[in-house]
């Protein structure tokens, strides 16, 4: 018996055996879990990677910038489980002119592409999913700027997101935060 046994995980951005998301499914079925994955527009590699693992379910279609695709999602999903425990948000996409060095350069139309499909679409997902989870459900999203994992408890009727990575401090509540240096107004 794994550590995930029964547990049903919904997993985006496997497309090739190097990604991390192929390494988090393959992981989490070895440990007994369901795993469902997504794919757009390559499909077919998706597939292929869906088959290397052993995953019986069909890859689920999903353009996470669609609302139609993501209004559905929860249906589609629903088709093969009960629920989710879990969702990994690893989707990326940026228009040629965002990537490497040419991002200062970059028109807003192609920075809003990649920020809607890489960043926005974390949100949206999550939204999407909202309906299958139970309260100790949580979405699970890679590159947060530093690297460092986000995760995200939507399922419980509110939002909470927090960074999760080694070199990110625990969310402080506010109320507990503190308060920044006054300044002097006397010259010293």
């Amino acid at each position: 018996m794994g550590l995930m046994t029964g547990k049903r995980l919904l997993i985006t951005g496997v497309i090739t055996d190097q990604s991390i998301a192929y390494s988090v499914a393959r992981l989490a079925l070895a440990e007994g879990a369901t795993v469902l994955l997504t794919g757009y527009g390559r499909m077919s590699l998706v597939e292929r990677m869906a088959k290397r693992l052993g995953i019986e379910t069909p890859v689920l279609e999903l353009d996470a910038t669609d609302s139609e695709q993501l209004a559905s999602l929860a249906q589609r999903v629903g088709e093969h489980v009960d629920g989710l425990d879990g969702v990994l948000h690893a989707i990326a996409f940026g228009p040629q002119s965002t990537l490497g060095g040419g991002f200062m350069t970059a028109t807003w139309a192609d920075v809003a592409t990649a920020l809607h499909a890489s960043t926005y679409s974390y949100q949206a997902l999550a939204v999407a999913c909202e309906p299958l989870g139970s309260s100790a459900a949580g979405t699970a999203g890679l590159g947060s700027g530093n690297g460092s994992p986000v995760t995200s408890n939507v399922s419980a009727g509110h939002a909470e997101t927090s960074n999760v990575g080694a070199d990110a401090p625990a969310p402080m509540p506010p109320n507990q935060r503190p308060s920044a240096p006054r300044r002097s107004s006397t010259p010293k």
